[in-house]
C-alpha cells in the first residue's frame, strides 16, 4: 500500500459515469505479481478467516456508504486506515 514505485498496473473500467453510477459494470484491474495490489487478496482471505473482522469492515462500509454515495475516492480514504490495519495483519498471518 502506499506508494507503489515502478509497479504499474492497469485499470480497466467499463461504463463509469458520475452522473449514473449504477451504470458501472466493470472494474478490473491486472498488475505484476511483484505488485502490492496483490495484497488485497490477503486483505479478501483474512476477512474470509476471520468473520469477526469481516463484520467489523461490513459495519465500516455500510457507515461511509451514505456519506460517500457518489464519492469512490472518498470512501477509499475513509476506509484506508483499517485495510492497512488488517493487511499488515494478513501479511504476518500467512
Amino acid at each position: 500500500m502506499g506508494n507503489e514505485g515502478t509497479n504499474t498496473n492497469m485499470i480497466f473500467i467499463k461504463g463509469y459515469d458520475l452522473e449514473n453510477p449504477k451504470q458501472q459494470t466493470y472494474h478490473v484491474r491486472a498488475a505484476p505479481e511483484t505488485h502490492s495490489l496483490w495484497e488485497r487478496l490477503h486483505f479478501r482471505n483474512y476477512l474470509i478467516k476471520y468473520p469477526e473482522a469481516e463484520q467489523r469492515y461490513e459495519e465500516l462500509k455500510k457507515s461511509l456508504a451514505n456519506q460517500y454515495k457518489h464519492d469512490r475516492v472518498a470512501d477509499r480514504i475513509a476506509k484506508t486506515n483499517f485495510v492497512k490495519k488488517i493487511t499488515d495483519k494478513s501479511l504476518l498471518d500467512i
